[in-house]
């Protein structure tokens, strides 16, 4: 993970994930953390890595250090903080499975699943509004929209169906 500053191009930061390969990664609000999602393959000068390996990583970066990592089954897409709790989303696939969960951030643990898709749907993008409670997330696979629910409980607010794939959203 690189950073840079926009005003000069110098670099202010970076962390080195060995063996892996950073896909998402967010900073929260607050600029004292990262959160990534990893993948890494057998990689011979790592003697964690016996196979493909999916992780979630939680940097510290006031300390300089990993609060957590976890390694499991899990493939993260996407990950987006939460601006007023101590939490992030992210978009998993597990077993064929698309699902959009919640990660608490201390301690870094994956708390809950909000929503799924199953049978060959797969989810492409998601964003919060945290002052109405509800994420929004796109869908593909047998028919394409974007779904609204509730944060808190995962109920289906509103199902818009459109024959178009949506890789961003954002609640304007």
């Amino acid at each position: 993970i690189i950073g840079f500053d926009i005003e000069t191009g110098d670099k202010t930061l970076e962390v080195s994930v060995e063996g892996y390969s950073v896909h998402p990664s967010s900073q929260s609000p607050d600029g004292s953390y990262w959160i990534q999602g990893n993948s890494n393959y057998n990689n011979p000068s790592n003697p964690q890595i016996t196979d493909m390996h999916n992780n979630l990583g939680c940097y510290d970066l006031l300390n300089n250090t990993y609060k957590a990592q976890k390694t499991g089954d899990l493939m993260l897409s996407k990950v987006v903080h939460s601006s007023a709790a101590n939490s992030a989303y992210g978009i998993a696939r597990r077993s064929g499975i698309e699902s959009v969960i919640e990660f608490q951030i201390d301690p870094f643990a994956s708390s809950r699943t909000i929503a799924e898709e199953k049978d060959g749907y797969y989810i492409l993008a998601i964003a919060i509004d945290e002052k109405t409670g509800l994420l929004a997330y796109s869908y593909a696979g047998g028919a394409k929209g974007i779904k609204i629910v509730d944060i808190e409980t995962g109920a289906l607010k509103k199902n818009i169906s459109l024959n178009q794939e949506f890789a961003t959203l954002d609640f304007g």
